[in-house]
């Protein structure tokens, strides 16, 4: 599906929180990104704690925001839901 105009970046979060996707129009880039999740091994796995990407979901969605003052922000977050 195209979404004309768009931009988008991601977030992953578990023992570090990073931003893997930096902002972009390539809607593929974040499609790649989404192939290569993988859950975290049990070993390092602490369970979902979805407060530990706040600060910066924060600071990415502020700085898009400070960017792009009239655009639209969608956050959309994916969880293994442990």
């Amino acid at each position: 599906k195209s979404y004309a105009n768009s931009s988008f970046a991601a977030i992953s979060f578990g023992a570090s929180t990073s931003v893997d996707v930096p902002l972009t129009p390539d809607a593929r880039a974040v499609d790649n990104w989404i192939n290569t999740l993988r859950t975290e091994p049990t070993s390092v796995a602490t369970g979902t704690s979805l407060d530990a990407p706040i600060d910066q979901t924060l600071l990415t969605a502020k700085a898009i925001h400070d960017a792009h003052p009239d655009d639209t922000t969608v956050l959309y977050v994916l969880s293994d839901g442990e």
